[in-house]
């Protein structure tokens, strides 16, 4: 696909509610994936292998709890065949989820068929990855429609370094 727009709403599940920075700065920004983190602290990211397009660190600690966090996103361009979300917590109750049920895909270059396809409508192959934190941590993760839930810690994470990062990858399988 070439191009990627609408939005993405992203809220804590737990009961600790989860964190996209503890600071709450939203000028700390990750640029790049899996990024390295440590002690009591997290975040959320999300865009293509090749471009970060949130690159966390808005809504700082506890996000969402009870109201989603709502990122809209203007037409940007990307080239690739997948999109990532991807996240960090330090504690077992801080869990989130992401809906990217919002969000539409341009083919590239426009075919005959429909340009923008809702990911909604689109069949797509998901794969989670695990990196960082302890072999003894053992995250949970599941996709319902268009909604992915993390847990990334199944312990308290915090004395690990890194982190854990655990990342959901949905692959469209064309450009």
């Amino acid at each position: 696909f070439s191009k990627v727009r609408g939005s993405v709403k992203q809220f804590s599940t737990g009961s600790n509610g989860a964190d996209d920075c503890n600071s709450g700065a939203a000028e700390i920004k990750h640029h790049e994936w899996n990024s390295t983190i440590s002690g009591h602290d997290g975040y959320v990211m999300f865009g293509t292998p090749s471009k970060i397009i949130y690159s966390g660190c808005k809504p700082g600690a506890n996000f969402g709890v009870g109201t989603p966090v709502v990122h809209d996103l203007p037409e940007t361009f990307v080239q690739d065949s997948s999109l990532l979300f991807s996240g960090s917590q330090s504690l077992k109750d801080e869990t989130f989820a992401i809906d990217f049920g919002g969000l539409e895909i341009s083919t590239r270059p426009p075919p005959k068929i429909k340009q923008w396809l809702k990911l909604s409508d689109t069949e797509c192959k998901l794969s989670w990855q695990l990196f960082g934190g302890t072999s003894s941590n053992k995250p949970t993760y599941k996709l319902e429609g268009t909604r992915l839930d993390f847990q990334p810690c199944s312990a308290d994470c915090s004395g690990s370094s890194p982190l854990p990062v655990l990342t959901a990858k949905l692959d469209f399988g064309f450009q």
